[in-house]
This record gives C-alpha cells, sequence and structure tokens, in this order.
C-alpha cells in the first residue's frame, strides 16, 4: 500500500511517516520509490537510502546524529539505530544567509491587521488582560493571598514556595520574577503580601511594582497580627482595585506593542512539522508590523546555535548566543550524572514515542517556532529587553515548562503560543496560553484542552503560511479579550519561580 511520508530538505536521507505503515508498504517519489522493510509508526522516521555505520544522518537539512549500524534503505530509524553527539557544538557557517526584520515586513505589514485593542498602563506598555494580582512575597504568605482571590472576582493569587532561605542567583531571580509579575502589562493593580521577617522583604516588591505607576497596596501580616486581619484588609484593597479595573475601557493599540512567548511541550514530530512552523510564520507577522517574539529552553535546542547565530543581528549579537549555547553544555556537563543514567536524558518518553528520537530533533523542530526573523538579543531571565528594541529574542535559559514560560512573560511576554504534540492542558494565571497542535489524532482527543489545529499541514489540506495566517487572526482576538480554553480551565500550573539551587 503506498504511504503518506515527509521528505522535509532534499539532503535528507530520512522521511518521516504521516500515517502508520506496514513492512511492504510503498513510499513514491518524483522518480523512484522506497518499499518499507519493517513496520514504522506514524511520525517516525524511516531511512530513504543505505546509511553506512557511522555515517550522518540527515533531516531538515540538518545532521541529526549518526548511524550506529549499517541501516538498509527502508528501514526504521529510530533509538536503536540512530545515535547522537549532544555535547558536540553545531558547525556555525558565517557566511549563511541572515535573516532580516525588513523581510518579515515587506511581506506581511502591508497585508495584515496593524492594531488590535488592548489597555494602555502607566508605564507605556500595553496589556491584553486586565487583572488585579495578589502576590505573596514569601510562600508564607501563600494562604492568605489565596484567601484574598477566592473572594474578589478578577484577581489572581500569584503563589509560590520560594522567597525565603534563598542566597545568592536564586534569591535575585526570586526578586526579579516577582517585580516583573507585579509590572506586568497584564496586571492593573497589586496588592503585595508580606510576613515580615522574610529574606526578601515585601517593601521592595512593593516599591518595585509602585514604580511602575500601577495601583499597588502592601500588608504585612505581623503588622496587621494575624492571617483574618490581614486578609480582611487585602480584600477591601482588591476589591477597590477591581471596581477600578472595571472601568477601564480598551483602546486601539499597535501590534509592535506585542510580545509573544512561544513555547513547545509534550512535543512530537508533528511538532516540528506542523504545529512549531505555523506558530514561527504567525511570528513573522507580528515582527513584520515591529513587535516581539521570544524563544527559549536552551537545553532543548542544542546542536542548533548555528542558525541562531547566522540570524544574529550583530556579531555581537551572535557572540552572545554562542556563549549561552556553550554556557549549557557546561552546565550539562557538570550536572549529568553517570550514576543515574535514566536521569540525563534530554529527550521524555513521550517524546521518543512520538517520532522525536533525540535532542537535536526536537531542537531543529523547535527552532522553526521563531520563523525567519533575525534575532534582536539574548535576554537574562524575566529582563525586559532594552527600551526601543523589537525583534525576536533568546531568552537565556534551560527547559522547565513553567519556569520557561515565566521567565518569557517576566520579560514582557502579553500572550504565550504553546505548541503540543502529545497534549498538555496546562495555563498561565494572568497571561493566556494559546495551545497549538499539529496531530489530528490529539486534536480528537483533547479538543477541550487545544485552541488550534495545526494538523491540515499534516494531511495536505493547508500550507504552514495559510495556518499561520489564521493563528495571527486567532492571537489578535486573544488578545482582544476572547479567551483560551486553559483560561476557561482556570489552568495556572506555568506559574514557577526558577531555581538553580
Amino acid at each position: 500500500m503506498e504511504r503518506r511520508y515527509i521528505l522535509s530538505d532534499p539532503k535528507d536521507n530520512v522521511v518521516t511517516l504521516l500515517e502508520n505503515a506496514s513492512a511492504g508498504d510503498v513510499i513514491k517519489f518524483a522518480d523512484s520509490e522506497l518499499v518499507l522493510l519493517q513496520d514504522v509508526p506514524f511520525a517516525h522516521k524511516a531511512a530513504a537510502a543505505d546509511i553506512p555505520k557511522g555515517a550522518s544522518i540527515f533531516k531538515y537539512g540538518e545532521r541529526l546524529g549518526y548511524a550506529l549500524c549499517d541501516i538498509k534503505k527502508g528501514e526504521w530509524v529510530h533509538l536503536h539505530n540512530l545515535g547522537c553527539d549532544t555535547l558536540d557544538q553545531g558547525s556555525y557557517d558565517p557566511l549563511a544567509e541572515k535573516g532580516t526584520h525588513g523581510a518579515a515586513a515587506e511581506n506581511f505589514a502591508a497585508a495584515e491587521r496593524t492594531t488590535f485593542m488592548g489597555y494602555r498602563r502607566p508605564d507605556g506598555r500595553v496589556g491584553v488582560r486586565n487583572y488585579v494580582a495578589i502576590i505573596p512575597s514569601v510562600l508564607c504568605a501563600d494562604t492568605a493571598s489565596k484567601m484574598i482571590a477566592k473572594q474578589v472576582p478578577g484577581c489572581v493569587a500569584l503563589t509560590h514556595g520560594v522567597g525565603c532561605g534563598q542566597y545568592g542567583y536564586d534569591a535575585e531571580i526570586t526578586a526579579r520574577t516577582l517585580k516583573a509579575m507585579g509590572s506586568h502589562p497584564n496586571i492593573y493593580a497589586a496588592v503585595v503580601l508580606g510576613l515580615g521577617c522574610e529574606r526578601f522583604q515585601s517593601s521592595e516588591l512593593y516599591e518595585a511594582i509602585k514604580a511602575s505607576g500601577k495601583p499597588v497596596e502592601h500588608i504585612v501580616i505581623q503588622e496587621e497580627g494575624d492571617v483574618f486581619k490581614t486578609v480582611e484588609k487585602g480584600v477591601a484593597a482588591a476589591r477597590r482595585f477591581a471596581k477600578e479595573a472595571s472601568e477601564l475601557k480598551r483602546e486601539p493599540c499597535s501590534i509592535s506593542e506585542l510580545i509573544i512567548a512561544t513555547k513547545c511541550g509534550g512535543t512530537d514530530a508533528t511538532s516540528g512539522l506542523a504545529a512549531n512552523p505555523a506558530v514561527g510564520s504567525c511570528c513573522d507577522r507580528i515582527v513584520g508590523q515591529g513587535g516581539s517574539g521570544i524563544i527559549s529552553e536552551v537545553g532543548e535546542l542544542l546542536n542548533t546555535e548555528h542558525i541562531f547565530m547566522r540570524r544574529a543581528d550583530t556579531p555581537e549579537v551572535s557572540e552572545k548566543i554562542d556563549r549561552t549555547f556553550c554556557d549549557y553544555r557546561d552546565y550539562l556537563r557538570e550536572h549529568c550524572d553517570p550514576r543515574y543514567e535514566k536521569r540525563n536524558d534530554l529527550v521524555t518518553p513521550g517524546n521518543e514515542d512520538g517520532g522525536v528520537t533525540n535532542v537535536v530533533e526536537k531542537a531543529l523542530g523547535g527552532v522553526v517556532k521563531s520563523g525567519s526573523s533575525s534575532f534582536a538579543d539574548v535576554l537574562e531571565y524575566a529582563t525586559a529587553p532594552e527600551d526601543g528594541k523589537h525583534g525576536f529574542f533568546l531568552m537565556n535559559y534551560g527547559n522547565h515548562d513553567g519556569e520557561v514560560v515565566t521567565g518569557m512573560i517576566g520579560c514582557g511576554a502579553q500572550i504565550c503560543l504553546f505548541t503540543t504534540g502529545r497534549g498538555t492542558p496546562t495555563g498561565f494565571p494572568f497571561v493566556p496560553v494559546i495551545k497549538i497542535t499539529g496531530n489530528a489524532e490529539t486534536f480528537a482527543k483533547m479538543r477541550l484542552n487545544i485552541d488550534f489545529d495545526a494538523s491540515p499541514v499534516i494531511s495536505g489540506e493547508a500550507s504552514v503560511d495559510e495556518l499561520g495566517g489564521k493563528l495571527f487572526e486567532k492571537l489578535l482576538a486573544v488578545a482582544e479579550g476572547e479567551q483560551t480554553v486553559s483560561e476557561m480551565l482556570g489552568a495556572d500550573e506555568l506559574f514557577c519561580i526558577a531555581s538553580h539551587s
């Protein structure tokens, strides 16, 4: 039986099956055909040519790794016969073509919308949501924060497990992240709760939020006398802020003021073939209008730094990208422990079941979330771009779903585009997370958790550019108030402050 497939690049020596295939099934090329010698599951790879032991295996036009044994044309290619040099540096080609902001603008600026209806904040930034945040400076104030938020519609409690017992960089990350959350453009006002004796003093958080021009109240449990007096005072402040927020009207805002976080989780091979390219096409439209995007998860982008570097705006940005990847390799060398072999994997069993053999394949499928625009800078965790700087950014951080999303939102992202091949129900307390899948089966099974179906790319019913345009319109609808499914569920698991201890 003839089976559908994708050959991602003419250089590739593997094809990806677009349906379950059995030994004896046929793949037809323009001038030849391939007979499968083994069963190959949906989204998995088959050798398109004989591959000798030690020879390179290519997908997306890039090297995935090497053959662990002789692989015959038509055989299944996966964990059993594909090796990976995870910690080897990617091959940077400084003469390769460089992406530009101008190219994106030329392609999309004339054809697309240029404004959306958002909330203008005192510091000049624009929000797409209008929440009142209840923010504890320390875990000891978490319960009081939740008690306040439950009593006042329009409030979100940003509870966490830190704020004390931390030192150095960990303490700085906690402080930086909570300040960024309270100052975020999706937040109208904040109620800051402290215990009174914590290492990260609530007064520091209060002053940082106040400096952004937002309304903010500061309450300290030990000064009030008990949790119940704290909650009573907090509820009164939250109700006042929520009433003010309800009276604020949306106004026309430029798309150039949007920052979009991009993330993938529960990846399978359809993510790199459909969902991530659709996100990249959407982001090209955002950047083409003068807006910005962020990609992170350096630990899951290994061996793609040459792609990032050749798209850097300047040699200085290229060097920063190179250093970011080199530093993460050093981190892995230091922290991977040979005593716990199964704890060192950079891909999950779900990734592998979905056809993603190693971190390089995952990375090559993930980098396309950034589209084709050039990279303006490397951002540190929860740190906003320099004033006036727009474009695509790489955030310097590893690969934990919640910590990465929280960091990108701390950089100022008002919306998150989150791709998933296997499916995930997660969300963020005050930032809409748009879930996208390229897997038709996942969309059918988890329709109440997925916002956007990119599987028509796989079936051949739509092009990446067509779906990128539709996702762009979906994003603008969400920016103007349409709820995502994770918002309807009240999902908030992705708020997670990073820790390096």
